[in-house]
Protein backbone atom coordinates (compact mmCIF):
# COMPACT_ATOMS: atom_id res chain seq x y z
CA UNK A 1 0.00 0.00 0.00
CA UNK A 2 1.30 3.57 -1.24
CA UNK A 3 1.49 6.28 1.91
CA UNK A 4 -1.57 7.66 2.20
CA UNK A 5 -3.87 5.27 0.18
CA UNK A 6 -6.69 4.28 2.16
CA UNK A 7 -6.78 7.67 4.03
CA UNK A 8 -10.26 9.39 4.07
CA UNK A 9 -9.60 12.91 2.86
CA UNK A 10 -10.93 15.85 4.03
CA UNK A 11 -11.69 17.44 0.50
CA UNK A 12 -13.43 14.38 -0.63
CA UNK A 13 -15.76 14.65 2.51
CA UNK A 14 -16.19 18.28 1.52
CA UNK A 15 -15.91 18.04 -2.29
CA UNK A 16 -19.33 20.53 -3.39
CA UNK A 17 -20.81 23.25 -1.19
CA UNK A 18 -23.63 21.46 -1.45
CA UNK A 19 -21.74 19.19 1.36
CA UNK A 20 -20.81 22.11 3.50
CA UNK A 21 -22.53 24.12 6.21
CA UNK A 22 -21.79 26.84 8.84
CA UNK A 23 -22.58 27.39 12.47
CA UNK A 24 -23.57 23.50 12.99
CA UNK A 25 -21.17 20.54 12.80
CA UNK A 26 -23.44 18.87 11.07
CA UNK A 27 -26.95 20.22 10.15
CA UNK A 28 -30.03 18.57 9.62
CA UNK A 29 -29.79 17.83 5.43
CA UNK A 30 -26.26 15.93 6.80
CA UNK A 31 -23.96 18.98 5.48
CA UNK A 32 -20.74 18.94 7.54
CA UNK A 33 -18.35 22.09 8.45
CA UNK A 34 -14.49 21.55 8.24
CA UNK A 35 -14.78 20.62 11.89
CA UNK A 36 -17.54 17.73 11.25
CA UNK A 37 -15.20 16.72 7.79
CA UNK A 38 -12.32 16.77 9.87
CA UNK A 39 -13.88 14.75 12.46
CA UNK A 40 -15.51 12.38 9.80
CA UNK A 41 -11.61 11.70 8.83
CA UNK A 42 -10.76 10.44 11.70
CA UNK A 43 -8.61 13.58 12.06
CA UNK A 44 -10.17 16.39 14.55
CA UNK A 45 -9.46 14.95 18.24
CA UNK A 46 -6.30 13.92 16.93
CA UNK A 47 -3.42 16.23 18.77
CA UNK A 48 -2.22 17.42 15.95
CA UNK A 49 -5.53 18.15 14.54
CA UNK A 50 -5.14 22.22 15.73
CA UNK A 51 -1.77 22.79 14.44
CA UNK A 52 -2.70 21.28 11.07
CA UNK A 53 -5.41 23.13 10.61
CA UNK A 54 -3.59 26.05 11.26
CA UNK A 55 -0.72 25.65 8.79
CA UNK A 56 -2.97 24.33 6.43
CA UNK A 57 -5.12 27.88 6.58
CA UNK A 58 -1.52 29.69 6.76
CA UNK A 59 -0.85 27.77 3.62
CA UNK A 60 -4.03 27.98 1.56
CA UNK A 61 -4.69 31.58 2.18
CA UNK A 62 -1.92 33.47 3.93
CA UNK A 63 -3.64 34.06 7.32
CA UNK A 64 -2.79 33.19 10.34
CA UNK A 65 -6.06 32.32 12.17
CA UNK A 66 -6.22 30.15 15.74
CA UNK A 67 -9.71 28.73 16.03
CA UNK A 68 -11.45 26.28 13.85
CA UNK A 69 -15.02 26.69 14.23
CA UNK A 70 -14.76 30.73 13.65
CA UNK A 71 -12.98 30.21 10.74
CA UNK A 72 -15.73 28.05 8.92
CA UNK A 73 -18.25 30.06 10.36
CA UNK A 74 -16.99 33.75 9.50
CA UNK A 75 -19.73 35.20 7.47
CA UNK A 76 -17.50 36.35 4.46
CA UNK A 77 -16.07 32.71 4.46
CA UNK A 78 -16.54 30.56 0.85
CA UNK A 79 -16.60 27.26 0.41
CA UNK A 80 -14.02 27.40 -2.00
CA UNK A 81 -11.36 28.85 1.14
CA UNK A 82 -12.88 25.75 2.58
CA UNK A 83 -12.09 23.36 -0.27
CA UNK A 84 -8.68 24.68 -0.29
CA UNK A 85 -7.88 24.63 3.37
CA UNK A 86 -9.42 21.20 2.83
CA UNK A 87 -7.13 19.73 -0.04
CA UNK A 88 -4.36 21.78 2.46
CA UNK A 89 -4.79 19.57 5.24
CA UNK A 90 -5.23 16.17 2.94
CA UNK A 91 -1.64 17.14 1.57
CA UNK A 92 0.25 17.77 4.54
CA UNK A 93 -0.96 14.66 6.31
CA UNK A 94 0.35 12.89 3.43
CA UNK A 95 3.31 14.81 3.65
CA UNK A 96 3.91 13.80 7.28
CA UNK A 97 2.78 9.58 6.96
CA UNK A 98 -0.32 10.55 8.80
CA UNK A 99 -2.66 9.03 6.63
Amino acid sequence: MREGEGMIKVAEILDSEQKWCQWVEMDSAGRLCIIGAMRRAGLYDAPSAYQLFREAVREATGVEWNHVGSWNDAPERTFEEVHAVACEIDRLRMLRGEG
